[in-house]
């Protein structure tokens, strides 16, 4: 798995000099897409902590990199999603020392929340599961930026229906409610134009 991991790494630190209008480095982003997609949850999380600065340079590795995040195993993806800076283990047995470090201080969220959304979309997924919640959560724990409420405020109208229809799975209920608050705490009356979906999902 080492070999795995260390290929991550590198290509990470290829493409975080490169230009994103590169057709080498574009070749380099889709190998690392490949790491991203390693069934092995210690070369996933070695892949996504190194990759989770380089999203806003390279989109396209939202895809693998969401997708492998929700691969993981609960346990490891609750550790990655922590709301500090202490070192994550790695789930497995080195003789490297990997200076893994929570990705909510790390990334986009606004762009991993866009994607997200947009995989349970693309899957045709009738609600969230437990682990996109879990990101959400991670996601609206984490300060965010001012000068993206706008942008907020429209994800946060395409993703209503997903998020206010979670509120009636038992098993989701509490986890998403806080997440809510949180939205509603950051947008204020820029979350109103929601609404109305959220009175109908707890007419459910």
């Amino acid at each position: 798995w080492e070999i795995q991991a260390q290929l991550g790494k590198l290509y990470c630190a290829l493409l975080a000099g490169a230009s994103a209008s590169s057709a080498e480095a574009s070749s380099v982003a889709s190998m690392l897409g490949g790491v991203l997609g390693c069934r092995s949850p210690a070369v996933a999380t070695v892949a996504l902590a190194e990759a989770a600065p380089l999203l806003s340079r390279w989109p396209a590795l939202l895809s693998p990199f969401v997708s492998s995040l929700l691969s993981l195993p609960p346990q490891q993806r609750a550790a990655l999603l922590a709301p500090n800076n202490q070192p994550v283990p790695v789930p497995a047995t080195s003789c490297v020392l990997y200076d893994i470090r929570p990705l909510p201080m790390r990334w986009p969220p606004l762009l991993v929340a866009n994607q997200l959304i947009a995989s349970a979309k693309a899957q045709n997924s009738p609600y969230l599961e437990s682990g996109h919640v879990q990101i959400l959560s991670a996601i609206f724990n984490a300060p965010l930026s001012e000068s993206e409420s706008a942008a907020w405020q429209q994800w946060l109208l395409e993703s209503k229906d997903y998020l206010y229809v979670a509120l009636c799975d038992e098993d989701l209920c509490e986890k998403m409610s806080s997440v809510l608050l949180a939205i509603f705490d950051f947008l204020q009356d820029g979350a109103l134009a929601s609404s109305s979906t959220l009175l109908s999902s707890l007419r459910m």
